[in-house]
């Protein structure tokens, strides 16, 4: 009887943290930033730093520049919106994408996962939330983060 009783402890308060980590990230979060290996976006103040091209070289740093200021325009106003049943939106300038998510917390890490609905591939993320900014690290690819305020 004990041992039923200390399972269905350690099951109700392991739901209860997934919950409260759930329970945090609901609502409309807006991108600000996003790093990887190659380009540094800040949106908020609409600058780009692209890294490891040559300086020296004008003709590809302005086209890189170029393809980049595209590449963000599309991304510049995309919003995550978690919804609750595990639902996710994706909305960007020209797109909703629709996914589902699942949110586990393990060793002290949060973990955020999604899949767009139809794929197969899933992001995988580890999940910080300080004062309404949400820090989002990929656990695939080390040098790629988002970064992401809560959208009113």
């Amino acid at each position: 009887m004990k041992f039923l009783l200390s399972i269905f402890i350690l099951l109700t308060s392991f739901n209860g943290n997934c919950q409260t980590s759930q329970s945090k990230i609901l609502g409309k979060w807006k991108i600000l930033s996003l790093n990887d290996r190659d380009v540094y976006y800040n949106f908020k103040t609409d600058s780009a730093v692209l890294k490891g091209l040559d300086p020296t070289a004008k003709q590809d740093t302005t086209i890189g520049m170029q393809n980049l200021r595209q590449t963000m325009a599309i991304m510049k106003n995309t919003v995550y919106n978690f919804g609750n049943n595990r639902d996710l939106k994706i909305i960007r300038q020209d797109s909703i994408q629709k996914a589902k998510y699942k949110i586990v917390t393990s060793n002290g890490k949060t973990k955020l996962t999604y899949h767009r609905i139809g794929d197969t591939f899933v992001d995988r993320f580890y999940v910080t939330i300080k004062k309404n900014i949400l820090f989002l690290k990929s656990t695939d690819d080390a040098d790629f983060n988002m970064i992401f305020e809560r959208d009113k």
